[in-house]
């Protein structure tokens, strides 16, 4: 289960939930930057959410615009750190930027609502110049609510991360959140609004009512050069002034919390031992995490054996089987895909035993003489001392038998029918083997011994026996078959 906190994203027609905790709701305290990360660091867990993402190949992801001077953001396929397309501030024409621009921006079409949000970081790649160390460019806050402006520039010192300044902001290569300055590419969202609001930003300038609603995004925040192609640049082979960005996204701080305890396990409360037996449980993460689950065969409060993974509520099966007779008390604990682990389940009792085959079943009966092509039934009965259901196999006594036939209760007086289709002399038997999980499958059973035998006697066929016994027709085809093997 993982504690989403941050609680709505405002699109621009409607409200789209992420998800709500009333606990965290009752315990809520406002964080600032120099409390949320000790914080964090106490969890168990932390995990970046994406919100929002943008590869920065449509202007629709953007919302562009100038407070002076000529708007310069746009999507460019002059450069991209992946893809074909970038998020690039800079004129095509010339290949820089305007002199005395101010507040040029492009800003994330979406807005935030940060009530009751532990942390959001705006992840980015960028690669950019600057002519003149006052030139700026730099991560914007925008409050649609006030119509109100924060721009941040790199020097700033109340962000988690320092972000570098270099004499004229030359960074020709690609930096991101892979890189190895990639901290310098996430921005925490959190810690700049609860710091600006420490210092009386994001209040309505007519009542002071604290506002929840922002936007985010990037800003040209003021030139005194014109930012065109410069020796810096050059020297490094890159013939440009501006700002490159590309794979934005914003993302969301959650604290992973284990799954719910599995359910109690379902499965048999006896049973023998070298059968396996089936036990089957599910368990909930309300993040929807994948679940592993870790079987404990006899209550030592360790697992003994972990399943894979399985989606979040669907209920799983497994199958075990002990050596020796015994109570043993089975539970389950569910952990999730990023290691955190439930509680065990409540106990589920089993009550092993030596499995006892079943008794030696009665000697057949049945005719014991007739004629080789018709088909003569005989029967048997045999009891099972653990009162399992019961397979039986009968030998024919011509090299034939009639494989495991059931299942039948115990004490059920059976009938098996068979066809000679050869004159002779024939001692047919029978055995019966338990199916102690009663799975339907007696291959875990034991076998009783063989019966004592019955001899019957094949002669050979009579055409005159046709006409005097009325055979059905199933007797002729038979008789026939035996006309032509013989």
């Amino acid at each position: 289960m993982i504690l989403v906190i941050g609680a709505c994203l405002i699109g621009a027609a409607n409200i789209t939930t992420l998800a709500t905790n009333s606990i965290y709701t009752q315990q809520k305290i406002m964080l600032n930057e120099s409390t949320v990360q000790p914080f964090l660091s106490s969890q168990n867990i932390e995990i970046l959410n994406s919100l929002w993402a943008s590869d920065c190949n449509q202007d629709s992801e953007w919302i562009f615009g100038s407070e002076s001077g000529p708007q310069l953001w746009h999507i460019t396929d002059r450069d991209a750190w992946s893809g074909d397309f970038s998020l690039g501030c800079f004129d095509e024409q010339y290949f820089g930027y305007a002199n005395n621009m101010n507040l040029n921006y492009a800003l994330a079409n979406i807005t935030l609502d940060m009530r009751d949000v532990l942390d959001m970081r705006l992840v980015f790649y960028c690669k950019y110049i600057t002519e003149d160390s006052d030139d700026h460019w730099g991560i914007v806050i925008y409050d649609p609510e006030l119509d109100f402006y924060l721009p941040h520039r790199w020097d700033a010192t109340y962000t988690w991360q320092q972000l570098p300044y270099e004499t004229y902001g030359y960074h020709p290569l690609w930096m991101g959140e892979m890189q190895p300055m990639g901290e310098y590419q996430s921005f925490g969202i959190k810690a700049a609004y609860d710091h600006w609001y420490d210092l009386g930003f994001f209040r309505h300038p007519n009542n002071g009512s604290r506002s929840y609603s922002l936007q985010i995004g990037f800003m040209m925040y003021q030139t005194d050069e014109s930012g065109y192609t410069n020796d810096e640049a050059q020297a490094h082979g890159d013939y440009w002034s501006g700002v490159f960005i590309d794979d934005v996204s914003i993302k969301q701080l959650v604290i992973n919390s284990p799954p719910d305890p599995p359910s109690k396990p379902n499965g048999p409360d006896n049973g023998y031992v070298q059968v396996a037996y089936t036990f089957s449980t599910s368990a909930l993460d309300q993040n929807d995490d994948t679940i592993r689950y870790g079987w404990d065969w006899n209550n030592d409060n360790s697992v003994d054996e972990w399943t894979s993974y399985y989606d979040s509520g669907v209920t799983i099966q497994r199958s075990h089987m002990w050596n020796d007779p015994g109570q043993y008390q089975v539970k389950v604990l569910a952990e999730d895909e990023h290691g955190d682990k439930s509680d065990f389940s409540l106990i589920t009792s089993i009550s092993i035993s030596d499995n006892i085959a079943p008794n030696t079943p009665e000697r057949p009966t049945g005719p014991e003489n007739g004629k080789a092509g018709v088909s003569y039934t005989y029967q048997t009965v045999t009891t099972d001392p653990n009162s399992d259901t019961i397979y039986y196999l009968f030998d024919w006594g011509n090299g034939n038998n009639t494989g495991w036939n059931g299942p039948y209760d115990s004490g059920d007086i059976i009938e098996i029918s068979y066809i000679w289709t050869t004159k002779g002399d024939y001692d047919i038997c029978v055995k019966a083997k338990d199916d102690p999980n009663g799975d339907g499958d007696p291959s875990d059973g034991l076998e009783s011994s063989w019966s004592e035998s019955l001899s019957i006697s094949m002669p050979k066929y009579h055409v005159s026996s046709f006409i005097k016994q009325r055979w059905s027709i199933n007797d002729f085809l038979e008789y026939l078959h035996y006309l032509l093997t013989n």
